[in-house]
């Protein structure tokens, strides 16, 4: 399980309105005992995080305003300086995941990545193994 306070809580952060809505149909039937935001870049990623400490984000790695890699760093600063543990990060990109996304997962095995377009099986199937549900 990976989170401090909302541990059955989840943000997902894509700028594509359709893969928005498609997440939100298959989660509001699959994820029902738990809350799941919805915002549209990484720096409402890294807002939504402050109000919320999420247990699990997933994130599109390539958003305007702010990518997933960068909101990543951001709510890292933050966990830090509030002594939180980082939740789980699932990083959704329809390319090969850079240096420093491999570089996270392999030092936390607890973060992953889902290829593009996303599979609804396989985000529920993350979400509640990351929720510990």
């Amino acid at each position: 399980m990976c989170a401090d306070e909302n541990k059955n809580r989840a943000l997902i952060a894509d700028d594509e309105q359709d893969v928005l809505e498609m997440f939100q149909a298959v989660l509001s039937c699959e994820l029902q005992d738990c809350g799941v935001d919805f915002v549209v870049n990484g720096a409402e990623a890294v807002e939504a995080f402050k109000s919320a400490h999420h247990g699990v984000i997933v994130v599109d790695v390539n958003m305007p305003v702010m990518g997933g890699e960068k909101a990543f760093e951001e709510i890292q600063k933050i966990c830090n300086a509030e002594n939180l543990k980082i939740p789980c990060f699932v990083f959704c990109s329809g390319a090969d995941e850079s240096a420093s996304i491999k570089k996270i997962i392999a030092e936390d095995p607890r973060h992953s990545v889902l290829r593009k377009p996303v599979d609804p099986d396989d985000l529920v199937r993350i979400l509640k193994d990351r929720l510990g549900l």
